[in-house]
């Protein structure tokens, strides 16, 4: 299938587990052998800012993409979305370890 780049620019990205990444925002081409060597993603995550709000998404890491979505590998956020989710949790105050803490505090 072949994608043209209108349909290609904004196409949500999602893991292969369905967490939203993104967007497709620009590639990264090869220039001798004229491929998509890296996909950017812009972030549209709830604390914009905090984290790098690109994500480079390596060719290989793509599983599909079809006119609907790009769906990736689940190891392309790896630690970084571990840790934005453990932020996210302090900051609602629902982070296992703020709660724990909370219920000793109070007793």
């Amino acid at each position: 299938m072949i994608i043209p780049w209108d349909n290609l620019l904004n196409l949500p990205v999602e893991t292969a587990s369905g967490e939203a990444l993104g967007v497709v925002s620009g590639v990264d081409v090869d220039a001798d052998t004229h491929t998509v060597k890296m996909y950017r993603v812009k972030s549209r995550g709830l604390i914009k800012g905090l984290l790098n709000d690109e994500l480079l998404v390596a060719s290989s890491q793509v599983v599909s993409i079809d006119k609907e979505r790009m769906v990736v590998s689940d190891n392309v956020v790896g630690e970084r979305a571990l840790n934005a989710k453990k932020i996210v949790q302090v900051a609602r105050g629902t982070s296992p370890e703020v709660t724990s803490t909370l219920e000793s505090s109070q007793k």
